[in-house]
């Protein structure tokens, strides 16, 4: 186990869910190319894709295409995209990422409550939606609390303040949360509570967005390879 963490229980886990948990990127590609067909663009560069995949939606579709995006209108594209995407997280569960399921399921065994905190929201994203991906899959067993990006009371990741009181109602001290996810944003929320993350690197050893940290990142945040890495 990587230094980070030698030593350390969690007492309760936060989850991100795109690139953690779900294999998001592949059904994120696949829904571009479709809206690229419709409105006759270029399909977007996947390197561009991959390197961006963060944050807002939009901002990661137009850093996607780059400069083809040209004067496409975001709202318009966005619209196509979230009426083209709930189609392809309808068997949600062949999307699951199994080293992130094996980990979940190994904490529901001990009884470490987990919470998904995602920035995806909830309304109008069909079976696309963090709560129809959970309850149509066997995350089902293991997950015990959803926040989607719109129902934080206007608080998203890194911001602790999305969790609003669950760590109060779980008795849980905010050290002892650990955080799993994908990106600098999740390790940024870890920090922010000064609990621990594990980032999973799954397509290569490169923490992109490592930068953006707050310096000692490396006291809290183990990086890994695979969450099969972790063992509770």
């Amino acid at each position: 186990m990587p230094d980070p963490l030698k030593g350390f229980t969690p007492q309760a886990i936060a989850w991100d869910l795109d690139g953690t948990i779900l294999d998001s990127f592949n059904i994120y590609m696949a829904v571009n190319r479709d809206v690229a067909q419709t409105l006759g663009l270029d399909e977007p560069s996947e390197e561009l894709a991959r390197k961006n995949y963060h944050g807002l939606l939009g901002d990661s579709i137009k850093a996607a295409y780059g400069d083809a995006f040209g004067d496409t209108d975001i709202d318009e594209y966005i619209r196509h995209f979230l009426e083209k995407q709930s189609d392809h997280f309808i068997e949600a569960e062949q999307h699951l990422l199994k080293d992130a399921v094996r980990l979940s399921a190994q904490a529901a065994a001990k009884g470490i409550p987990q919470v998904i905190v995602t920035n995806r929201d909830h309304e109008g994203r069909g079976h696309g939606s963090p709560r129809s991906i959970v309850s149509n899959t066997s995350l089902v067993d293991h997950i015990d609390e959803i926040i989607c990006g719109d129902e934080g009371k206007g608080f998203r990741k890194p911001d602790p303040a999305v969790l609003g009181d669950l760590l109060e109602r779980w008795q849980v001290d905010p050290t002892k949360l650990l955080v799993i996810g994908d990106q600098h944003v999740d390790a940024q929320f870890a920090l922010n509570l000064n609990a621990k993350a594990v980032i999973v690197c799954r397509d290569g050893p490169e923490f992109m967005h490592s930068h953006l940290l707050d310096d000692g990142w490396q006291d809290h945040v183990a990086v890994v390879a695979s969450l099969d890495e972790v063992k509770l």
